[in-house]
């Protein structure tokens, strides 16, 4: 196991995920969070995506913190272009 995993094992996020984002939209005022969050049933980082206060889409299977952050910052950058 590499240090960063067994780092970011140390300090796995809290059960109800960590907010990496939250935005709101202009025109209607609808508001999207994204959390991350460590799966230990399946030994893994995933991203949950909120609209409105209701889980909309998550994805998982990250082996690091790192890349759920990364992707969970990415998905911000699509989030605004097209919603």
């Amino acid at each position: 196991m590499s240090d960063e995993n067994r780092l970011e094992k140390a300090t796995p996020a809290r059960r109800g995920g960590e907010v990496l984002w939250e935005w709101v939209r202009d025109r209607d005022q609808r508001s999207f969070r994204c959390e991350t969050r460590y799966n230990e049933e399946v030994d893994r980082w995933e991203t949950l995506l909120y609209e409105g206060g209701t889980l909309f889409a998550t994805h998982g299977g990250f082996a690091t913190r790192s890349a759920a952050l990364h992707w969970g910052s990415e998905l911000k950058k699509v989030i605004e272009r097209i919603v």
